[in-house]
């Protein structure tokens, strides 16, 4: 395959200059050997013949999805900037003459730039972007929908619960055209910092939650849609309230960008709040304290080595980041850095753990065991360590580093199946980061 992808005869399959048939014949035959193999080494050949058997119907539309995906990949017409474009045409006419409708509506005056696709509000101009949209939010909103009905086909009606896709393509076009209303108020009356680096940065997501966790809501318990009407209760049974934290950390910082102008200055209450739930549930984390402390602490140096050696400091924005936290009182900047190292060093370390090397690596353990447990345990055992270290690094913006942190912390998760060693390597990281950040005023790496 590496030798098919790098010869110039066979760049582009479905392109504008079409492959000879032996190269399109060799390069499926090769990625056909690849994954065979890639799932032999999962499970024998005796499992697999078992699990297609029962499975067919499954099978043939996974098979189905995929080949239509691969083919979308290929031609050109799926070619991003291309698709962009094309929504940007379809799409940007009607979402400014709404925005202009609301702002008129409610007693502001604006002007419209097609042709610079800019809409402007006193002296606050917005260019909207294709990403302004909100194409991609109904992309990721079909998606997830789309998995939650095919694994709850069962008892989901059927053909009505079709029409939740057209519901919630026109509730996302208004939500995010009324986003940019609110963006627009914000930038002109109030600063255009808040809403430029704040708001537009969040506004997006907490819509999409909410749309997305109403809709299931709505699935679930309108008969017309569910044949079976199902409560929605929180179940923090075993380990499901290790997830809570990190939950609540994520939306607090979603609602905390939301109202910062550019520096997150709320992050206090944001440490407050998760604090306090920590606390208050700290009897029913199952966490517990060894005094071999030497392997948790070196792990976590050695990971911080790791992050300032591969994560280089950004002046421009350490710059800006210095500009805004020094413009408050002496005061002001000793609480919010006193509150950022306790965030740094106790609550996020205490969060992301219980989340990923605690709940995740036990769920996906528990999953693994139970449809792979009699083959190869290496496999499951590498299999959890790769998802949650990835899974770890996404969250993160130096997705990288990141994913090597959640690699080690998970190997020592693994050694003494303590998460709380994981989370004292992470605590010695971020505090060591900490260090580095106030010392050198690298202050791009907070």
């Amino acid at each position: 395959m590496a030798f098919l992808n790098s010869n110039p005869n066979a760049y582009c399959f479905f392109g504008a200059s079409h492959t000879p048939r032996s190269f399109l014949s060799a390069y499926v035959i090769s990625g056909l050997v690849y994954s065979i193999s890639t799932f032999l080494i999962v499970a024998p050949k005796s499992f697999w013949f078992g699990y297609f058997r029962k499975n067919l119907k499954i099978v043939i539309l996974w098979v189905i999805f995929i080949g239509i995906f691969a083919y979308l990949s290929a031609i050109q017409a799926f070619n991003v900037v291309l698709l962009e474009d094309y929504f940007h045409t379809l799409l940007f006419p009607p979402t400014s003459w709404m925005v202009v409708s609301i702002l008129n509506l409610i007693g502001f005056v604006t002007t419209t730039n097609l042709a610079e696709n800019q809409i402007t509000l006193d002296a606050f101009s917005v260019e909207v972007q294709p990403a302004c949209l909100g194409y991609e939010g109904v992309i990721i909103s079909l998606i997830v929908l789309s998995f939650y009905f095919f694994f709850n086909r069962q008892r989901l009606n059927f053909p009505h619960i079709l029409l939740i896709y057209p519901l919630i393509i026109s509730i996302l076009f208004f939500l995010n055209s009324l986003r940019i209303v609110v963006l627009m108020m914000i930038g002109a009356k109030i600063s255009s910092d808040m809403a430029i680096l704040g708001f537009h940065s969040a506004a997006g997501w907490v819509e999409l939650l909410i749309v997305l966790g109403l809709s299931l809501l709505l699935v679930n318990k309108s008969a017309f849609f569910s044949k079976v009407s199902t409560d929605f209760t929180f179940d923090f049974s075993k380990n499901k309230i290790q997830l809570v934290p990190q939950v609540l950390l994520m939306f607090a910082s979603l609602f905390s960008l939301l109202l910062s102008p550019g520096f997150e200055w709320v992050y206090p209450f944001k440490v407050i709040i998760v604090g306090i739930l920590l606390w208050s549930w700290w009897p029913n984390l199952n966490l517990k304290f060894s005094r071999q402390l030497f392997l948790p602490i070196t792990v976590g140096v050695i990971t911080f080595l790791i992050w300032i050696g591969l994560v280089p400091v950004d002046s421009t924005k350490s710059v800006f980041f210095a500009t805004k936290l020094f413009s408050v009182p002496q005061w002001g900047v000793l609480l919010w850095i006193s509150f950022r190292i306790l965030g740094a060093g106790v609550i996020v370390p205490l969060s992301e753990e219980l989340a990923f090397r605690g709940y995740l690596f036990d769920e996906l353990g528990d999953f693994l065991e139970t449809h792979f447990g009699k083959y190869r345990a290496p496999i499951k055992v590498i299999t959890v360590l790769l998802a949650t270290s990835v899974g770890f690094g996404i969250l993160h913006s130096d997705w990288l580093a990141a994913t090597l942190s959640g690699f080690l912390f998970g190997l020592l998760r693994l050694y003494r199946n303590r998460v709380m060693d994981a989370v004292i390597a992470h605590s010695v990281t971020n505090l060591l980061l900490s260090t580095y950040v106030i010392h050198y005023s690298a202050w791009s790496l907070w």
